[in-house]
């Protein structure tokens, strides 16, 4: 009797042993770290503690990593959670809640990482088991009941997905500017100095068309926007580099950035007319600005912020486009449309940014309207007049125009 008395013993004793082991081995109970040193894992050492690379981490979530090569944005989807990550940042978007490591994502051999403690308390939080909700009664439906009834354990046919794209005009439009903030626009007329931009047949300097235009624009925002803080790249006949364009732009933390120019064509240069506006295809400064505001960074973290701008750029730009158009005869000054295109000034700048070509210099007509102080004033009010309507969220009058074929601009790169 003692001795089975024992052996049960011994047992049950194996039994709660086995149901520990098992309880341990479950992967999803078991820490950040054991998980690591079982996957064969090792930390980064940096700054006084440990560091994991976000594709280690989002393996040991068995998640999926995805990285914008042009933002440098991380993000790591699991289990309906979401992680997002900025190099250089110590914000960090756990769902839709913005939160704070204490040491900012960093690049280590190339691949980026976050300290090991954040990864450590994200992990236990996002494996803590939802509490079940207390049971409720549920009213008898009197009526038919509109969904299906299937049979228990039936899998019900998946559904499809919507296939009504948004329209052009829905993917640009954006919401008005809050009028109570301030508002920086930084105008920029393009060439200067000994850089005189294209020459037209009987001598009218591209230079100085683009200088007039920008000061007829500051003066338009000045009378009917004066809450606009305005600046220009150049008040005068003085060149400045590409790079000291962009950089006063960014220096001065602007909101829009407005590149005037007029266009010139290697072919058919007596022929050739129309107006065109053009906005950036990337900003991969965008994100390596240290300078960005808590409201810029949750933008960055939450939408991607690159793409905001890009967008919001369009938006400007097919705005400006329809009341520049509106000004010409159609049959003698053709809407070109609007262009993506990655110059200089549109690329390296980190805000909203478009650059207009008003017309072609190279055209004899077309240089002797521009020799007009009233078509020059007509030209910055149609300016001014878009700008005013991407600061109030005017929607657009009809979809943009956009020509796909080759175009003759000049490089400004």
């Amino acid at each position: 009797m003692r001795i089975r008395f024992h052996l049960l013993k011994i047992a049950l004793v194996g039994l709660f042993l086995f149901g520990f082991i098992a309880r341990a081995a479950n992967p999803e109970e078991l820490s950040l770290e054991q998980k690591a040193l079982s996957a064969n894992i090792t930390f980064k050492n940096m700054l006084g503690e440990k560091w994991i690379t976000l594709p280690d981490f989002a393996f040991l979530l068995k998640g999926s990593l995805k990285e914008d090569p042009v933002s440098r944005r991380s993000e790591i989807t699991f289990k309906n959670h979401r992680l997002v990550f900025l190099p250089e940042s110590k914000k960090a978007l756990y769902d839709d809640q913005i939160t704070e490591m204490k040491q900012p994502a960093r690049l280590v051999s190339g691949v980026m990482a976050i300290p090991f403690s954040f990864a450590s308390l994200v992990t236990n939080l996002a494996f803590i088991p939802a509490p079940k909700p207390a049971p409720v009664f549920q009213p008898v439906p009197t009526e038919k009941p509109t969904t299906e009834i299937r049979p228990a354990g039936e899998t019900p046919l998946p559904q499809m997905a919507s296939i009504n794209m948004p329209t052009v005009a829905e993917i640009i439009a954006a919401p008005a500017i809050d009028q109570n903030r301030e508002f920086v626009l930084v105008i920029d007329a393009g060439h200067g100095d000994h850089d005189s931009g294209a020459v037209g047949p009987w001598g009218l300097k591209e230079k100085d068309v683009n200088l007039d235009l920008a000061r007829g624009l500051a003066d338009y925002l000045k009378k009917n926007r004066p809450k606009i803080k305005v600046a220009l790249t150049r008040g005068d006949d003085t060149f400045l580099r590409l790079e000291e364009r962009t950089h006063l732009a960014n220096s001065l933390n602007a909101d829009m950035f407005v590149s005037i120019h007029t266009n010139s064509a290697k072919l058919n240069r007596y022929t050739a007319s129309g107006v065109e506006t053009f906005y950036p295809r990337s900003k991969p400064t965008l994100y390596a600005s240290a300078s960005a505001s808590e409201d810029e960074i949750a933008s960055l973290l939450k939408q991607g912020g690159n793409q905001d701008v890009l967008q919001r750029s369009q938006y400007l730009a097919a705005l400006i486009q329809e009341y520049l158009i509106d000004i010409f005869i159609s049959d003698i000054v053709p809407d070109r449309g609007i262009k993506k295109k990655d110059f200089y000034v549109l690329k390296y700048t980190n805000m909203v940014s478009v650059l207009i070509e008003v017309g072609f210099i190279c055209n004899p007509n077309i240089e002797a309207n521009l020799k007009s102080p009233a078509v020059r004033r007509a030209i910055s009010a149609a300016i001014g007049r878009g700008i005013e309507a991407y600061l109030d969220g005017q929607p657009l009058k009809s979809s943009i125009s956009v020509d796909p074929g080759a175009i003759e601009e000049r490089s400004y790169e």
